[in-house]
């Protein structure tokens, strides 16, 4: 078969996803180094697709209008005419859902293929590729679950390369802004999943732990994680006596994507739970402490980099996947002192590591 001239990757949300999707464009890039790729993403997500060489074009697809039926038509049609003037050979949708399968299908590609995880009737419209990584929430991780779809198409995938923009601007503003000036640890209370959080009150333990060492602490999240964050706060107290000098500083809700992701890239430890900006900072190759509950680690945590340590509860109820739990205990039952500890390990190893890059 000949190779694609054009080609589009489907993957519009979400920012861990769109993350997870990025060793998936380089890969491809790498087997088909003469093609026009572009990615169709939803508008929030856009900042974070890589540029040329790794992706030409990226293709912006608003959610669409349920409500008001005329105005989805319109849409609809609209996007078929810009997806049908690329000429598109191929379509990936690495989502698998049914508005993923909606714009394989506008795009008019002849060849559409998809992950083996494929539902709610994508798989009508793209035919699903089962590597050795096949399966649901059982499968392999996430990003090879995407890998096996590159090696199907004949890439030599050696290495995981994450092509994760780098916002020089962003950083130029947060840092001015919040008057960034030491090293900092960058927490993050909240997640979409209610069950995937730490408790405040471990956050707070930590970061006065943190703050004695000579850390400042960035508390980060989206507005909708403001509640968590400024219970933090309360708890942890934000009068600085002279056993914890560093700062406590929260810009929760306060940034937006590009600058969110600058203060990923530039912290020296980032703690969260299973959550986006952690995918941000796998990406980044930050020091990392994930703590896991209801989800696997094997499947959506940091994977092949010995920077980042994964914490996962004890209890045997984990990996259920609940949004919602009535006997929540699971986070709970990861301790600050475990945390601190892995905490203190990544630290001492950044700093062997960077003496031994300046002898």
């Amino acid at each position: 078969m000949e190779d694609p001239k054009r080609i589009l990757i489907v993957r519009l949300s979400s920012l861990g996803d769109v993350i997870h999707t990025l060793p998936f464009a380089a890969a491809l890039r790498r087997r088909f180094p003469e093609a026009k790729i572009c990615w169709a993403v939803h508008p929030a997500f856009a900042p974070m697709i890589p540029s040329p060489p790794w992706i030409d074009e990226i293709i912006e697809v608003p959610r669409p209008s349920l409500g008001h039926p005329i105005r989805l038509i319109r849409e609809i049609a609209a996007l078929r005419r810009r997806l049908r003037a690329e000429g598109f050979d191929m379509v990936i949708d690495l989502q698998g859902l049914m508005k993923s399968a909606a714009v394989a299908l506008l795009s008019g590609a002849r060849q559409k293929i998809g992950t083996s995880f494929m539902r709610e009737g994508s798989y009508l419209v793209c035919r699903p590729v089962r590597g050795p990584h096949a399966g649901n929430f059982d499968g392999g991780h996430v990003i090879e679950q995407a890998l096996d779809v590159a090696r199907f198409l004949g890439a030599q995938q050696t290495d995981l390369l994450f092509p994760l923009p780098q916002q020089t601007d962003a950083w130029e503003n947060v840092r001015e802004r919040f008057e960034l000036k030491r090293p900092y640890a960058l927490l993050v209370p909240g997640t979409r999943c209610e069950t995937k959080c730490w408790p405040p009150e471990h956050y707070a333990m930590l970061s006065a732990a943190l703050r004695t060492e000579g850390l400042d602490v960035v508390l980060l999240g989206s507005r909708g994680d403001l509640p968590r964050s400024e219970e933090v706060l309360r708890l942890a107290g934000r009068q600085e006596t002279e056993e914890t000098p560093a700062r406590m500083i929260d810009t929760t809700g306060r940034t937006d994507l590009p600058e969110m992701t600058a203060l990923v890239q530039h912290a020296s430890l980032f703690v969260s739970g299973d959550t986006g900006p952690l995918h941000i900072a796998f990406a980044a190759k930050r020091p990392i402490v994930a703590l896991f509950g209801p989800t696997r680690p094997e499947r959506s945590g940091p994977y092949g980099y010995s920077g980042a340590v994964n914490i996962q509860t004890p209890l045997a109820c984990r990996n259920c996947f609940k949004r919602k739990c009535s006997h929540w205990e699971c986070m709970k039952a990861i301790t600050p002192q475990q945390v601190l500890e892995k905490c203190r390990e990544l630290l001492a190893a950044a700093a062997d590591a960077k003496a031994a890059d300046q002898s």
